[in-house]
């Protein structure tokens, strides 16, 4: 019987976080680098640990298999796995028989890349650009509406009809009402809790625990109460942060 001591395999795991770290720091670049020279080594090194431990959850070890992995982590969120928003990867995470080899995740992965962002990206541009022109406009406005549930899952389909029509209406909702309970726990309240509900449906639904979004942390408790300074700081960090110019990698 194989013996392998705790030494061994963090001297293993240590292994794996080079190989694949310099990848995932290449593939941040590929898709935008802006967003990559935005970050610290200590930050990019905390995504690339936090890639290469998700992809073992799912035995995604080989060079071609972590590339598809790590290409899905920048473009769905780390947390993909297990994100409502990305019931693609659910339904596979919950049999595990079909992720051994990874070809149905990848296949699955590539075609809600092409049917979320489009060519090149340009469906996402689109995205970013109404999400900018929503905030522009909220600034001009007092910034004291609520909407709705209806109104609220309206939004989210008029921001991005492709990402909504793959959830359905009634997941839709679901997510809606879970993003303004993430929403609250950060703080945020009244007008700037709907803008945290439309962030976190572009970003993923646990964008503010993302390592790919360290400027998340500046965005909790007394930082939100004001909603124009939450608008300047995402006007000023969205365009960056989307990584919309996707295809490349």
């Amino acid at each position: 019987m194989l013996n392998i001591s705790a030494k061994q395999m963090e001297a293993f795991r240590q292994y794996q976080l080079e190989k694949h770290a310099e990848r995932v720091d290449r593939l941040l670049v590929a898709i935008e680098p802006g967003f990559a020279e935005a970050l610290t080594e200590a930050e990019i090194r905390r995504i690339s640990e936090t890639v290469v431990a998700n992809a073992g959850l799912v035995h995604f070890d080989d060079d071609t298999q972590f590339h598809d992995f790590a290409q899905f982590s920048v473009y769905f969120g780390t947390g993909f796995l297990t994100d409502p928003q990305c019931l693609w990867a659910n339904r596979l995470f919950l049999n595990r028989r079909e992720l051994v080899d990874g070809r149905a995740l990848a296949v699955a992965g590539k075609g809600a890349i092409a049917r979320e962002w489009g060519p090149n990206g340009t469906v996402a541009r689109e995205v970013i650009a109404r999400a900018a022109l929503d905030l522009e406009n909220l600034k001009e406005r007092s910034l004291t509406a609520h909407a709705s549930l209806p109104q609220l899952t309206a939004s989210l389909i008029a921001l991005w009809p492709e990402r909504a029509e793959g959830l359905g209406p009634v997941r839709l909702e679901r997510l809606a009402l879970d993003h303004v309970r993430r929403a609250r726990a950060l703080g945020a309240t009244g007008p700037v809790l709907l803008i945290f509900v439309a962030v976190f449906f572009i970003l993923g639904s646990m964008a503010d625990e993302d390592p790919l979004f360290p400027w998340f942390n500046s965005l909790r408790g007394s930082a939100v109460a004001d909603s124009r300074a939450v608008v300047d700081q995402l006007l000023q960090r969205l365009p960056a942060t989307a990584l919309v110019t996707g295809g490349r990698a």
